[in-house]
């Protein structure tokens, strides 16, 4: 009788495509959320003070549990025993869970000099909350495969898995076009004339270019100094040098 009424379902062209944009949405935002610190990276290391050692610390976190956890094994495992619904649901709790985790982390000012596991507090946190929603992300497209499965046959199986990776890379597209453009517009970045000694932007980009030339000057001062005798020199003795073809014949005569 079930599978009677899922092959009325995947005769239903609207239902069958419908599915397929849910899952592609879904895909999209785990790919968005995935990739939405790429862009920051500048303002990791200036408003939070991240070196390229924490940030590298917090990429790598990806795939910390996918790899050396072997979750995706354990994912596939659990998504042959427990079905689509309950595997699904799962994936968005820890997408949602590892996002919340990494959002408390940036958005919270720890103890300065507190370590978790030999990182920084918020690094580790932060990188903790990211490996979370790595296993999330990718538990998710292993139930999407399965869900185009059971839905699509034949000639369309094919192009459902592609409309649905091609979509959902969007979201990797729109996290590299869209991110630092919010958070211009918010105020959260260096670009924006913040509050305290935390806003950098332009000021500090300002200084920075004055402090250049202002470092230029003192070079060029310093050359000058050093400079201006032996030009003086090279300038009279070239005068000299002209003259004396015009004494010449007047000492001739």
């Amino acid at each position: 009788m079930k599978e009677q009424i899922q092959k009325k379902l995947n005769d239903s062209k609207v239902l069958r495509w419908s599915v397929l944009a849910l899952v592609a949405f879904t895909m999209l935002c785990g790919y968005f959320l995935t990739d939405v610190m790429s862009p920051l990276k500048p303002m990791l290391e200036k408003e939070l003070l991240w070196d390229s050692l924490d940030y590298g610390i917090f990429t790598s976190a990806y795939g910390w549990f996918n790899v050396f956890a072997f979750m995706l094994i354990i994912g596939g495992i659990i998504l042959d025993k427990m079905g689509v619904r309950f595997t699904g649901m799962g994936a968005c709790l820890l997408m949602v869970l590892g996002c919340g985790l990494k959002y408390y982390a940036i958005s919270t000012t720890f103890a300065e000099g507190s370590t978790l596991l030999g990182m920084k507090t918020q690094v580790g946190l932060a990188a903790l909350g990211y490996a979370i929603f790595g296993v999330g992300v990718e538990i998710a497209g292993i139930t999407v495969s399965k869900i185009i499965v059971k839905w699509f046959k034949g000639k369309e199986m094919a192009l459902a898995m592609g409309m649905e990776m091609a979509t959902a890379r969007l979201g990797t597209m729109l996290a590299l076009a869209v991110t630092v453009p919010i958070a211009t517009f918010f105020g959260i970045t260096d670009d924006m004339p913040g509050n305290g000694s935390r806003h950098t932007g332009k000021s500090s980009g300002s200084n920075r270019v004055n402090e250049e030339n202002n470092g230029s000057k003192v070079g060029e001062h310093r050359l000058c100094k050093l400079w201006k005798p032996a030009l003086r020199k090279r300038t009279v003795s070239s005068i000299k040098n002209r003259e004396k073809p015009m004494l010449l014949p007047i000492t001739v005569l």
